[in-house]
C-alpha cells in the first residue's frame, strides 16, 4: 500500500483511488477516510504550512511514531484554533444536509473533484430521502473518472451521476425535469480567477426553487481594504504571520488565493446580482472553517430574490 502522500496531484489521487478500490470490502466512506488520514501530513509541508511546524515545536505537540504532530492549527468560526491533525473541519456536508427537505429533488455539486462531499451527503440522508437524486459536475476528466470508480464500489446505493461542467460556460441540461434542488460549491470557484454571472444566472434559469451554498476562500473579499489592494495591484507580497488563538487576519486569508491567482471576485459578482434584484443572500459566515491557515473557508448562502 502506498505511504503518506503530500499535496497529491489529480493523477496521484487517481492512482491511489484505484489502489484502494481494489482492496476487499472497500466502500466510498472508507476510501475517503483513508485518503484524508494519509494526507494529513501535508498540513506540515510547504511554505504555507510552516506556521504549523513552528507551532508544533513551540507548543510541544505530541507526535505519532512517524514524527507527525498529533495536532494542527486551522481556521474555525473566525479564529485560528488547534484541532487533532486528522480532524476534518469542513462544514459543507452538514450545511448541505441541513437544507435538504421532503420536497428537495436533487443535490448538485458544481465542481465535485473526486466526489467526497456527495458520497458523505448520501451517507447522511439516504435513509430519510430515498428518492433524492445526486449529481456531481467537474471540468476534469480525471476527477470524473475517480468519481465513477468510487460510485461503482456500491452499485446498490442511490446513484450519483457525474457530468462534465465548466463554470465559465455552464451547461445545466443534465437537470431536465428538476424544479427544487440544492446547489453547492466547495473550494472549486476558487479555481476560477475571474468568475462571471453566467454560472449564477444559469442556476436561476435551471430550477424554480433552490438554495445555493458556497464554501469558498473568499472571506477577504468582504474586506473592502484588502479587495481594493488586490484590485490595485497593491497587495503585500509578504503574507501576514498567522497567530494561534487569534482572529483570522484578512490579509493572511488572502495570501494563498491572491498568490495562486485563485478566485478574486466571487463576492463582488454576488453583490452585483443582489443589487440587480436577482438574488438574495441569506447568510455569510466569514472564515468559518478550512483546512489551510492561509486559505480559510467562508460560507455564503443565497436564493432567488
Amino acid at each position: 500500500m502506498t505511504s503518506r502522500a503530500a499535496s497529491p496531484s489529480r493523477l496521484d489521487v487517481a492512482a491511489y483511488v484505484a489502489e484502494l478500490a481494489a482492496q476487499p470490502g472497500m466502500t466510498a466512506s472508507r476510501l475517503f477516510r483513508i485518503l484524508m488520514h494519509d494526507w494529513a501530513a501535508s498540513e506540515f509541508e510547504g511554505e504555507k504550512n510552516a506556521v504549523n511546524r513552528v507551532a508544533a515545536e513551540k507548543l510541544g505537540w505530541p507526535k505519532f511514531q512517524d514524527g507527525m504532530p498529533m495536532y494542527r492549527l486551522t481556521p474555525v468560526n473566525g479564529f485560528n484554533v488547534i484541532v487533532p491533525v486528522h480532524a476534518n473541519t469542513e462544514t459543507i456536508v452538514a450545511t448541505v444536509a441541513d437544507r435538504i427537505g421532503p420536497d428537495t429533488q436533487a443535490v448538485i455539486e458544481l465542481g465535485c473533484g473526486p466526489g467526497r462531499h456527495l458520497f458523505d451527503i448520501r451517507d447522511l440522508v439516504e435513509h430519510r430521502f430515498p428518492h433524492l437524486k445526486y449529481f456531481g459536475t467537474d471540468i476534469s476528466d480525471v476527477d470524473l473518472g475517480i468519481c465513477r470508480q468510487v460510485a461503482a464500489l456500491e452499485p446498490v446505493r442511490a446513484a450519483i451521476t457525474f457530468h462534465k461542467f465548466d463554470h465559465l460556460a455552464p451547461d445545466f441540461s443534465f437537470m431536465t425535469g428538476l424544479k427544487n434542488v440544492v446547489f453547492f460549491t466547495c473550494h472549486t470557484i476558487e479555481q476560477v480567477t475571474t468568475i462571471t454571472d453566467k454560472l449564477f444566472l444559469g442556476m436561476l434559469a435551471a430550477a424554480e426553487t433552490f438554495v445555493c451554498i458556497h464554501e469558498e476562500p473568499v472571506g477577504w473579499q468582504l474586506n473592502d481594504e484588502v479587495l481594493a489592494a488586490v484590485q490595485n495591484n497593491a497587495f503585500p507580497t509578504t503574507p501576514r504571520i498567522v497567530k494561534p488563538f487569534q482572529p483570522v487576519d484578512d490579509y493572511a486569508a488572502a495570501a494563498t488565493p491572491v498568490g495562486s491567482r485563485w478566485n478574486l471576485n466571487l463576492v463582488p459578482v454576488l453583490r452585483d446580482l443582489v443589487a440587480q434584484g436577482k438574488i438574495k443572500i441569506e447568510r455569510v459566515d466569514k472564515h468559518c472553517s478550512g483546512m489551510h491557515l492561509y486559505n480559510p473557508t467562508t460560507r455564503i448562502v443565497w436564493t432567488r430574490a
